[in-house]
C-alpha cells in the first residue's frame, strides 16, 4: 500500500533525490548529486511556496520510495519539475498518484511546466508527455576536473582581467550575443571582484572577446555564464584561450574540482571550443515545457 503525503523532512527528500539522481535512469537536469547541496537549495532557493506545499512524498510502509516536487514561481504560475524520483516497480502508478496530489493540494492552478531530464530517463520522459509537454530542445552536459586541463601553448593572445576601457565593448559583444541574457552587462561589470571575473582578451592592442566566470567555493561549484568572441576575431582559438584562462581562475579555489556546464547539442562550434579546451560530455538531456489544462 502506497501512501503519498506532504515531505516534511528536507534532510530526508534531499538525501534520497540525492541517491537517485546518481542515475542516469532517474536523472533530472535541475537537481544536483551533493545531498547537502540540495537541501541548501530546498531550504532557502527553492519553490515561492513552502516546502511542505511544493514537495510531496510516496511512502511504503513507512519507508521513503518516492519524491517530486515544484520550483514554483507564484506570479507566472510556471514551475519547474524535480522528479519524479521513484524507486518502486510501478513507477508510472506512483507518480501520477503523486502527481495529482500535489496538484490538487497548490492553492493555485499552475499554467505552465519545464522538465530536463537525462535522454536515459525513459520514465521522466513519458511522464512529462503525458502531462502535455513537448520537447523544447536538447542540451549537452559537459565536465572537466582540474587533472585534465590542457597544456598551455604559446599563443599571441593576452588574457587579462577587465579593464574600465573594455566597458563599451563588453556591453555591445554581450548584447549582439546574448539579447535575452539573463544577466546584463551591466550587471556583470558591478559583480566583477573575488569571486566572479570577467577576463578579456586581447590581441595585438584590440579587445576581441570576454568570459564571465563565477566561483562558489562553499559548494565546490563554478560556472562560465558567458563567453563571447567578436566576429573579426573568430577561428583563431580565442575562445579556447578564454576558456583555459576562466578554469584556471575557477580552479583557483581549492574547493572546487570539477566543472559542469550546459550547451546545447546541436551548438556545434561551442561544443568544438568546450571540447578543445579538454570538456567531456557527461550527459545529453531533453528539455520539456508544457501548458497545463
Amino acid at each position: 500500500m502506497i501512501e503519498i503525503r506532504r515531505m516534511k523532512e528536507i534532510d530526508e527528500a534531499s538525501a534520497f533525490i540525492s541517491k537517485m539522481n546518481l542515475q542516469p535512469t532517474q536523472h533530472v537536469g535541475y537537481c544536483g548529486i551533493d545531498s547537502e547541496e540540495i537541501k541548501h537549495v530546498l531550504s532557502t532557493d527553492f519553490s515561492d511556496l513552502a516546502f511542505a506545499d511544493s514537495v510531496i512524498g510516496a511512502f511504503q510502509n513507512q519507508q521513503l520510495v518516492g519524491v517530486l516536487g515544484l520550483d514554483i514561481d507564484k506570479e507566472s504560475k510556471e514551475a519547474e519539475v524535480w522528479g519524479p524520483f521513484i524507486a518502486h516497480l510501478e513507477w508510472h502508478k506512483v507518480a501520477e498518484q503523486m502527481w495529482k496530489k500535489l496538484i490538487e493540494e497548490l492553492p493555485f492552478s499552475l499554467e505552465t511546466v519545464y522538465g530536463f531530464y537525462n535522454v536515459h530517463n525513459v520514465n521522466g520522459n513519458q511522464f512529462m508527455e503525458s502531462l502535455g509537454a513537448v520537447k523544447s530542445g536538447e542540451h549537452s552536459i559537459l565536465q572537466i576536473s582540474a587533472s585534465h586541463l590542457p597544456l598551455k601553448t604559446a599563443s599571441p593572445v593576452t588574457i587579462r582581467e577587465m579593464e574600465k576601457k573594455d566597458f563599451q565593448h563588453i556591453r555591445y559583444l554581450h548584447k549582439e550575443s546574448f539579447p535575452n541574457a539573463y544577466f546584463s552587462a551591466d550587471e556583470m561589470i558591478k559583480m566583477h571582484g573575488e569571486t566572479q571575473k570577467i577576463l578579456v582578451a586581447e590581441l595585438e592592442q584590440h579587445f576581441c572577446g570576454y568570459i564571465f566566470c563565477e566561483a562558489d567555493p562553499k559548494f565546490a561549484e563554478g560556472d562560465i555564464h558567458f563567453i563571447s568572441v567578436s566576429p573579426a576575431f573568430r577561428n583563431r582559438g580565442i575562445g579556447r584561450e578564454l576558456i583555459i584562462a576562466g578554469l584556471d581562475f575557477l580552479f583557483s579555489f581549492q574547493e572546487i574540482e570539477v566543472i559542469t556546464l550546459t550547451v546545447e547539442s546541436d551548438n556545434n562550434a561551442a561544443l568544438s571550443v568546450y571540447r578543445h579546451a579538454g570538456f567531456v560530455e557527461q550527459h545529453r538531456l531533453y528539455a520539456y515545457n508544457g501548458k497545463l489544462l
